[in-house]
C-alpha cells in the first residue's frame, strides 16, 4: 500500500481464515479497492488446508502472512493478529479486524476512522454489516445487550437508506467482522479471552471497552457486505447450539449484573435443557447432545475448542426424509411457523409444495424480524408469540384451521406445535421428520421439561458457587 504521511494514522488491517480461500480471495480484493487512504494488512491462518496460503501468496503479495500450526479459532486467530500489530516497529495507531469472508465496500475505513479521528474516546467503532447478496438491507450496526433479557438487541437492521439519517450508533458491541480498534485501547483493555474460540468473544471485548470508559459505536457511513448470521446457523445446528450456549453460560457468570446474574444462567440453561429435549423427542440426538454436552461442558471448565464429534458429519438417514403413507394422503393444510431466516423458510415452503402439492400452507410469523418483512414468505401473516394470551390463540388456531404443523429443525419447538395431527420438521438438506401427534410422547415431553427446571436449579447453584477462573487478557508478547 502507499506510504502514509507523518499526519496520517498508522493502521494494519488483521484478518483470520481457516479454510475459506475463494471467499478471502475475494475479500482481499474487495478490501485493497476499498479506498485511498493508506493501510496494511495481515493474514492470520489457522493452518488452512484448501490452498489458501498459496493463492495470498500469488495472488495478494502486498498481505502479511502469519501460520499458525493449528486452528486456534477466532479468539486465538485475532489475539495473534493483534500482537503482531501492538509489537510491529510501525506503531500502529488502529487495528482494524476484518472477517475472512465480508466485501468491503468503498469507503469502508474512510467511514470507521472519522468517528473515531473526532473523538479520542471511541475505542471502538464497527462497520454496518449489509447482507452480501442484498445491500439494500442492513443486518446491524452494532448491538446492545440487555441484561434484562441476555440476549443481543441488533441496531440499525432493516433498510441501509435509513443509514444516512443516523450515521453513529452507541454500542455495546460490535461484531470483529469489521470493527476497527484503537491500539491505546487494546493495551489497557486488554486481548480477547481465549476460552471462547468463537461466538461471544467479540460481544464480551465489547463490553470490558464499555466499562473500562471507552465508546463502542456502530458507523452508518461504513459499510460492509456478510452473510445473513440466521442463514450460517441454519446450517450448523450442533456446532452453533454447543458454541453459543456454553460461551453463553461463560459470559453471563463473568459479566451479569449481581441482581440478574442467577436469573439470566437459570433462564438460560432451562431452555437449552428444554431444547435439548424438544430436539431429542424429535430424533434430532446430535443436537440434542450438543446442547447438554454444552451444559456439562461449561460445569467442567472445558473451554476453548469445541469436542471434535462435534465435527462429524451426519449418518445419512439423518439426511433422509421420513413420512408415513398415511400422511401424505391425510395432510390437506399446513401451518409453517417461522421466526428468521427468510430464505430458509422460502426453501422449505417450496419442499412442503413439492411432497404435499394438494396441501395449502399458510406462513406463521412468529416475530418482528426484519429480514422476514424483506423477503416475505408466501401466504404470510403475523402471529407472535410475546404473551400466553397470543401463545394460547395460536394454538386454537392450529386447532380450527391446520391438521399439520411445519418447522425448521433449528427452530425450538412451541408448545402449540404438539395440537395438530401432524408435526413436520425440515432439516437443513431439506429432508422432512413426519411424526404423528401421541398423547404419550407429549407427556414424556412435559415430563422432561419439569425435571429441567430442577436442572437449571441445580446447573445455577454450581454455577454460583465458584468464582470464574482468572484469565490474563495482557499477554502482548509475540
Amino acid at each position: 500500500m502507499t506510504a502514509p504521511s507523518p499526519q496520517t494514522p498508522k493502521i494494519l488491517a488483521v484478518i483470520v481464515t481457516w479454510n475459506k480461500r475463494d471467499a478471502l480471495d475475494t475479500m482481499l480484493t474487495s478490501l485493497k479497492a476499498c479506498g485511498t487512504r493508506s493501510f496494511d494488512a495481515v493474514l492470520v491462518d489457522n493452518a488452512s488446508a484448501d490452498g489458501t496460503l498459496e493463492m495470498v501468496r500469488e495472488k495478494h503479495p502486498w498481505v502479511r502472512i502469519l501460520e499458525n500450526s493449528e486452528n486456534l479459532g477466532g479468539s486465538g486467530g485475532f489475539n495473534r493478529g493483534m500482537r503482531h500489530g501492538l509489537n510491529a516497529p510501525e506503531k500502529y495507531d488502529f487495528l482494524w479486524l476484518l472477517d475472512n469472508d465480508v466485501y468491503v465496500h468503498p469507503g469502508a475505513l474512510e467511514g470507521l476512522l472519522g468517528p473515531a479521528l473526532a473523538d479520542p474516546q471511541i475505542g471502538m467503532s464497527g462497520s454496518a454489516i449489509l447482507l452480501i447478496d442484498e445491500p439494500a438491507h442492513t443486518q446491524e450496526v452494532g448491538a446492545l445487550l440487555p441484561w434484562s433479557i441476555g440476549s443481543p438487541e441488533r441496531l440499525g437492521e432493516g433498510p441501509t437508506r435509513a443509514l444516512d439519517d443516523a450515521p453513529l450508533f452507541e454500542a455495546d458491541y460490535v461484531a470483529a467482522c469489521s470493527a476497527l480498534v484503537r491500539t491505546d485501547a487494546i493495551r489497557q483493555v486488554g486481548l480477547w479471552d481465549p476460552a471462547y474460540y468463537f461466538m461471544w468473544d467479540d460481544m464480551e471485548w465489547g463490553v470490558r471497552f464499555k466499562r473500562a470508559g471507552w465508546r463502542v459505536v456502530g458507523c452508518g457511513a461504513s459499510r460492509v457486505g456478510h452473510e445473513s448470521y440466521h442463514d450460517r446457523r441454519a446450517l450448523g445446528a450442533v456446532i452453533s447450539g454447543y458454541m453459543w450456549n456454553r460461551n453463553a453460560f461463560y459470559f453471563f457468570r463473568r459479566y451479569a449484573p449481581p441482581r440478574t446474574r442467577a436469573w439470566l444462567l437459570f433462564c438460560h440453561c432451562l431452555i437449552t435443557l428444554n431444547l435439548a429435549s424438544n430436539y431429542a423427542a424429535d430424533g434430532r440426538h446430535r443436537e440434542a447432545n450438543a446442547l447438554r454436552r454444552a451444559v456439562k461442558d461449561f460445569l467442567d471448565g472445558r473451554m476453548g475448542r469445541p469436542p471434535e464429534e462435534l465435527f462429524a458429519k451426519p449418518p445419512p438417514n439423518e439426511q433422509q426424509s421420513s413420512i408415513p403413507p398415511d400422511a401424505l394422503r391425510e395432510i390437506h393444510r399446513i401451518a409453517l411457523v417461522a421466526r428468521d431466516n427468510p430464505v430458509a423458510v422460502r426453501r422449505i415452503y417450496d419442499r412442503l409444495t413439492e411432497l404435499f402439492p394438494h396441501a395449502q400452507i399458510d406462513t406463521l410469523l412468529l416475530s418482528d424480524n426484519a429480514e422476514l418483512q424483506r423477503i416475505p414468505p408466501p401466504n404470510a401473516r403475523k402471529a407472535l408469540t410475546t404473551t400466553f394470551g397470543k401463545r394460547l390463540a395460536i394454538a386454537t388456531d392450529l386447532v380450527r384451521h391446520y391438521n399439520a404443523v411445519a418447522a425448521p429443525e433449528f427452530l425450538p419447538r412451541y408448545y402449540f406445535e404438539l395440537f395438530p395431527r401432524w408435526r413436520i420438521r425440515v432439516g437443513s438438506a431439506l429432508n422432512c421428520v413426519v411424526t404423528r401427534r401421541s398423547i404419550p410422547s407429549a407427556l414424556m415431553l412435559a415430563a422432561s421439561h419439569l425435571t429441567n427446571i430442577l436442572r437449571a436449579l441445580w446447573f445455577t447453584i454450581r454455577t454460583l458457587a465458584k468464582a470464574p477462573p482468572p484469565v490474563d487478557y495482557h499477554r502482548f508478547e509475540e
